[in-house]
């Protein structure tokens, strides 16, 4: 963050400065002394973020949200496998289509705030327009829109925290948006119930009979059967 450098003067004096690193830049900072420069360092090191732009002279370059989860996005395709690099595109997108749907008027990066996030929750949980919005592009989404879990919630502000603590080091953002937000409770998961092999014959038995039984249920019995027999999740 900050770190102590000295320069000597052609007169061999030598002057301690405090040299802070932000975005990429290094401002220096006169101090005089070595006692001097400590303390400084110090003092630099308690502000806050805000407060040490300003000491610095430093002035906080406005980006758009979309450009920032760009920037983003192709930091971390060298960084991470191709998978990921889709999840995370995913999810922002999402994030970006709540935005227009809900904050149409929040373009800068600089504007976010942890209202905005949380406002993201709710309708993340419960708006089937926002879902399908998002979803528009994608030609193995369901008909009927399943609304997500909040693991799925929670997972995607992960994300928006990452790339807004990563702006934030390169002194595109001075606060984290997601700082506050508390994650969405997580109920326990049910245990699931394996059927065993015995089990596994007996159903399948019971659904031929009831096939034969009434012909209309020989659609499901053929059903069965294929799912035991792939392992096939509803989705």
């Amino acid at each position: 963050m900050a770190s102590i450098q000295s320069k000597r003067s052609r007169t061999g004096r030598k002057t301690f400065y405090v040299v802070v690193s932000v975005g990429g830049k290094h401002k220096w900072i006169k101090a005089g002394t070595l006692k001097d420069a400590k303390i400084l360092k110090r003092t630099i090191e308690a502000m806050a973020e805000s407060e040490r732009l300003d000491k610095l002279g430093i002035s906080q370059r406005e980006k758009r949200i979309d450009d920032v989860f760009q920037d983003y996005l192709d930091f971390v395709k060298l960084r991470t496998a191709p998978s990921t690099v889709k999840r995370y595109r995913t999810a922002l997108n999402i994030f970006l289509t709540f935005l227009k749907m809900s904050h149409p008027r929040l373009r800068l990066v600089s504007q976010l705030k942890p209202e905005h996030v949380e406002d993201y929750q709710r309708e993340r949980l419960q708006s089937v327009e926002l879902k399908q919005a998002a979803e528009v592009d994608n030609r193995f989404s369901r008909k009927e829109k399943i609304l997500p879990m909040p693991q799925t919630v929670n997972y995607e502000v992960g994300v928006l925290r990452s790339v807004f603590l990563w702006a934030q080091e390169r002194g595109l953002l001075r606060n984290v948006p997601t700082e506050k937000v508390k994650k969405l409770r997580v109920l326990p998961k049910r245990q699931a119930q394996i059927l065993s092999a015995e089990e596994c014959k007996l159903f399948l038995r019971t659904a031929r009979e009831l096939a034969k039984a009434d012909p209309k249920m020989k659609v499901f019995a053929l059903a069965f059967k294929f799912l035991l027999n792939t392992g096939l999740r509803s989705g």
